[in-house]
């Protein structure tokens, strides 16, 4: 059988900027960033755009019931492969595409099974991709009964509700580190606590760009970070690295030391831009073009700097300051006129020891959160092949 045999496929509506900015309308309309919107990473429920009858029959726009599942159908977001359920009736903008189950089809079945599958396989290859509603309609499937697939749900429901509970665990750990640096410091835009303050270029080093070549020298040689190990964490080991060659002198101007601070200066997504990490490595390392490089005096610590610099206020402060363009870049003159808090070496290095602790909790959380995942994913191959016999 073939996915048409049990979903109608749709695609969304041409959104005009003149109905875009509403919140106090019944419908929602979704664009493909919205679900990147924190809470609508099953159930798209929280939206930047909202209109009403009105507005729907001037756009001639379509209205699709709850549990409709939808995804990118056009452009590199096909990549991200993400799928999402509608939470209720809603507008979806043209860039998305809309499954709608039949009456023999349990939607969240619809939904388990596309979360099992890359949707990148249904796209052109051109240079901007897309999604035929042919190939997906013709998509061939070995669905069971609905009462079959109804058990099947409810075995899925039951680990990706581990995999809510795991990651929300995860959230509470961060906000418990965030809250206990509150605690100890107060708000480190307003200081509240009046510690002595400093600008970041006072407080560390030389401020340095990193390396970049052309692409025909990477591939071998000598590692270089990548600002996906940013992101996590206030330090950072090399985990997501490539090979570059480089010369010793290259390796001498640009090898990280550990404690360094390490800024992303460059970001296609604006919010990425300027968060940092302490290099906790003794690995020979190098750091990219897209970050910057600097080193902590000793009146401060590498990682309490860190962690004050990714504090929610501090960092939205950062972005504000970025230059944005095509993408955000964060300047060395920018990041050294920073005002930083400079409380008592000794308390900085108390609230490090919590967070010595806190990462230890954190690797467990971590080892958990892929055990859960690989539990699930396994659980999914199970499941549409055929092979979980179902009482």
């Amino acid at each position: 059988m073939r996915l048409k045999d049990f979903c109608i496929v749709d695609s969304g509506t041409g959104f005009p900027i003149k109905y875009q900015g509403s919140k106090d309308k019944p419908y929602p309309f979704y664009k493909v960033s919205d679900m990147n919107v924190h809470g609508n990473e099953i159930y798209m429920g929280i939206s930047n755009n909202y209109i009403d009858n009105e507005d729907i029959k001037k756009m001639k726009g379509k209205l699709f019931p709850a549990n409709s599942i939808i995804f990118p159908k056009i452009g590199m977001a096909i990549k991200t492969n993400k799928k999402r359920m509608l939470l209720k009736p809603s507008l979806v903008d043209n860039n998305v595409m809309v499954l709608l189950p039949k009456e023999n089809a349990e939607p969240r079945f619809i939904y388990y099974y596309l979360l099992s599958i890359d949707i990148f396989q249904f796209a052109n290859a051109t240079t901007a991709p897309s999604i035929r509603k042919s190939d997906i309609e013709e998509h061939e499937v070995f669905f069971p009964k609905r009462n079959v697939q109804k058990q099947i749900v409810e075995m899925l429901d039951k680990s990706e509700l581990l995999k809510t509970r795991r990651r929300l665990s995860n959230e509470e750990t961060d906000k418990l580190i965030q809250s206990i640096f509150y605690t100890m410091f107060g708000d480190p835009i307003t200081n509240d606590r009046k510690w002595n303050t400093d600008t970041l270029g006072n407080i560390c080093g030389e401020f340095q760009n990193g390396i970049g070549k052309n692409k025909e020298f990477y591939g071998k040689g000598t590692k270089v970070a990548n600002i996906g190990d940013l992101y996590d964490w206030c330090k950072f080991r090399p985990l997501k690295y490539s090979l570059l060659e480089v010369s010793d002198e290259e390796i001498k101007t640009y090898c990280l030391k550990k404690g360094d601070l390490v800024f992303v200066r460059s970001s296609v997504k604006k919010e990425g831009v300027a968060y940092c990490s302490a290099y906790d490595s003794e690995e020979e390392c190098l750091f990219s073009s897209f970050m910057i490089r600097t080193h902590p005096k000793k009146i401060v610590n590498s990682v309490w700097l860190s962690f004050c610099l990714r504090i929610k206020e501090m960092h939205d402060y950062l972005v504000r300051m970025s230059n944005t363009g095509t993408i955000t870049n964060i300047s060395q003159p920018l990041l050294k006129s920073i005002k930083i808090i400079v409380p008592p070496t000794d308390i900085q290095e108390k609230f490090v020891s919590i967070v010595e602790m806190v990462e230890s909790i954190r690797e467990h959380q971590k080892k958990s959160t892929k055990d859960i995942n690989q539990l699930f994913d396994a659980l999914m191959q199970k499941a549409f092949a055929g092979d979980l016999i179902v009482e």
